[in-house]
């Protein structure tokens, strides 16, 4: 009840765990990422699933935080061409 889904962009999506902590959401991201590779990736003909997470530190915020892990995705399918 306490998490939110919502979509970001046309092809992105974000999931706010409110309640969780940095190794719960690595799990959920590991789950997430072993499904859609099952279910989702073999219908795919162009593009590809990226999944990351962000965790706010110290006086870091939430906003700041996502902002970071968007930069790393990015940086990350710059590389992968």
């Amino acid at each position: 009840g306490s998490d939110f889904v919502t979509r970001l962009d046309a092809n992105q999506f974000g999931i706010l765990l409110t309640e969780t902590d940095e190794i719960a959401a690595i799990n959920v991201v590991e789950r997430l990422r072993t499904k859609a590779d099952r279910d989702v990736g073999s219908r795919l003909s162009q593009g590809r699933v990226c999944f990351g997470w962000a965790s706010p530190k110290g006086k870091t915020t939430l906003l700041e935080s996502v902002g970071a892990a968007e930069a790393l995705l990015a940086q990350e399918a710059a590389e992968a061409g």
